[in-house]
């Protein structure tokens, strides 16, 4: 591998700008590369590999100016960065225990060389096993964990106000405080009686408790990306007249979508940014 017909490892790494996902960059470069040849890069040379962390999210680019490489980009961008180029030069990332080099002996950046890319998905999950690895999560570009982001360092991810980010009606009002209380917030059954497994979506006070609670979560957590008023996990719908009433006019997502389109326009109110997610 050649860089302006020099060797890589002829070339030494410099900081130009950047935080701690800029020094994670440097350290994922300099490992990979010294694993794939069995050799360190020099210590001090004129030839550079420059890492720039600027501007915001994921976008790739490097480029060769100068004879020199420079790596750029905001937070994660930057780290993609380094992954993407480590790919070029042979890396596979399989599984957290399984990575594999199949070196590319014949590639060689000439001078005025870019590669440039933008994902084109802004939310990118994988929910299986390997993701809980957050190493191989992120040379995977995985940008959303189950319940977390990725660390700082690692430079974070899109984050979801609230415990859960799926199927959190049974949160947003709880059965245990409000079954009792307020019978009517909860699906009837077709049978005529409640059942705390799916609230009723056409009662005002389930709505007003909903939104009470999703306003906390948010306060809580103000810089999220994302915020979800889901179903809970089961079939159930409630058969009162309304919530009928919605679903054959509006097909069988009726009552739940004119329920989060309200919910969406009072929370847009205090946090216009947060998206919401059914």
């Amino acid at each position: 591998m050649k860089i302006n017909g020099i060797d890589l490892l002829e070339f030494s790494v410099e900081k130009l700008s950047g935080g701690e996902c800029c020094d994670y960059a440097i350290s994922l470069l300099k490992e990979y590369i010294e694993k794939a040849y069995d050799s360190t890069l020099k210590e001090d040379s004129e030839y550079k590999i420059f890492f720039a962390e600027e501007g915001a999210g994921e976008s790739v680019k490097y480029s060769v100016e100068n004879g020199s490489l420079y790596f750029y980009g905001g937070n994660r961008g930057i780290i993609y960065s380094v992954l993407e180029f480590l790919e070029q030069l042979g890396w596979r990332f399989f599984t957290p225990t399984l990575e594999t080099f199949f070196e590319n002996e014949t590639l060689e950046l000439p001078n005025g060389y870019s590669y440039e890319y933008t994902p084109k998905y802004w939310y990118r999950q994988n929910i299986y096993n390997c993701t809980k690895t957050e190493s191989w999560s992120l040379r995977q570009k995985i940008n959303v964990e189950w319940k977390k982001s990725l660390p700082s360092y690692m430079g974070g991810g899109i984050t979801y106000a609230g415990p859960e980010p799926a199927h959190t009606f049974s949160l947003l009002m709880p059965s245990k405080i409000y079954f009792e209380k307020h019978p009517e917030c909860f699906a009837l059954r077709p049978d005529g009686e409640r059942s705390d497994r799916q609230p009723c979506l056409s009662e005002e006070k389930t709505f007003e408790i909903m939104l009470g609670t999703a306003l906390e979560w948010l306060k809580e957590k103000p810089k999220a990306d994302i915020i979800s008023l889901s179903q809970n996990d089961n079939w159930l719908e409630c058969h009162c007249e309304k919530c009928v009433r919605a679903r054959k006019e509006d097909g069988s997502s009726g009552a739940l979508l004119r329920f989060i389109n309200r919910m969406a326009k009072e929370i847009k109110k205090e946090y216009p940014s947060i998206l919401i997610e059914t």
